[in-house]
């Protein structure tokens, strides 16, 4: 049961990143520049709306849920994966952008791109320090289990915390990474080591303590991956046209996956001290995003309405 759990999650994992590529390609055909974060924002709120339902779902079940609601919850999950194939399948993709005669990205391809291109090795770079926001959570909740309600009720608060950050960050987020992505960048990574560090020192104080601490900390956490999210979504589609558009949604997918076993391990190696000193070390990688996210080049509509200009 366990092997066939992973190879499960591979195969999801897998199909989970062709969908990344093929979306966001699509995306930056159909969706003009200067409305594709409202739209990425739009979706992440609608998301979080069937969070907050599933949250109190959750919630309600108690402490002693059955095994078949686990079942349940997976097969309305494929279910949403299927439907979400019909509106997809109907949309209408312009012809003519992609280059019909440049051969498809090789792996040497791919290394030669974070080589040679410093705009988008710097974005993989400020993409890998932005883990902070996605590897914090499950480690302020290893720290609430103490004092939380056991079992799959007691995930209800958390999963409708995060429905919430994402129904009231998705638009916020999805209009200002019209304006400036690399700036909702740059504001999420500084939130997500401060939430950090406030989070570390109140509870090493005591202050405040039990549930509202855990909970608050989840859920400011939660705002600010939504902001990383809806702006590093904008500004790779932004970045580029046409074949270099996929080639760097698909390059920085699989970079991030290599980068993604360099940081979980080392955070993983981190949190067998507990998981105190893995989040110390996540608000650092944090803070270091701040700078690198603030290089990258401003991509925005404004920005290329500036450049004109100048011209």
């Amino acid at each position: 049961a366990g092997l066939g759990v992973l190879g499960a999650l591979v195969l999801f994992a897998v199909a989970r990143s062709l969908c990344s590529i093929t979306a966001k390609d699509v995306m930056g055909r159909v969706i003009d520049k200067g409305t594709r974060g409202r739209v990425t924002g739009t979706s992440a709120a609608a998301a979080g709306l069937v969070a907050i339902a599933l949250g109190l779902g959750l919630r309600q079940l108690g402490p002693d849920a059955p095994t078949w609601s686990f079942a349940l919850l997976l097969a309305v999950g494929a279910a949403m994966w299927l439907v979400a194939m019909v509106p997809f399948a109907r949309i209408d993709e312009p012809a003519g952008e992609h280059d019909e005669d440049v051969d498809a990205t090789t792996a040497l391809g791919a290394l030669s791109l974070l080589r040679d291109d410093p705009a988008f090795r710097r974005f993989v770079v400020s993409r890998t320090l932005l883990l902070v926001s996605a590897l914090s959570p499950p480690y302020v909740i290893s720290l609430a289990q103490a004092e939380v309600s056991s079992g799959i009720a007691g995930v209800g608060p958390y999963v409708v915390a995060s429905g919430l950050a994402a129904v009231l960050g998705g638009r916020l987020w999805g209009d200002a990474a019209d304006r400036s992505s690399r700036l909702v960048m740059v504001g999420a990574a500084a939130a997500a080591s401060a939430v950090v560090i406030v989070f570390l020192v109140l509870r090493a104080t005591g202050v405040l303590g039990g549930s509202a601490l855990y909970l608050g900390t989840y859920a400011l956490l939660a705002l600010t991956h939504t902001a990383v999210r809806v702006g590093r979504k904008t500004y790779v589609v932004d970045l580029a046209e046409g074949n270099r558009r996929t080639d760097y949604v698909a390059v920085s997918n699989t970079a991030m996956g290599v980068l993604l076993l360099v940081v979980g391990g080392l955070t993983s190696a981190l949190s067998a001290l507990g998981p105190v000193p893995a989040l110390i070390a996540l608000a650092v990688v944090g803070a270091a995003a701040v700078p690198t996210t603030l290089s990258l080049p401003e991509v925005s509509l404004d920005a290329d309405d500036d450049a004109d200009v100048d011209a």
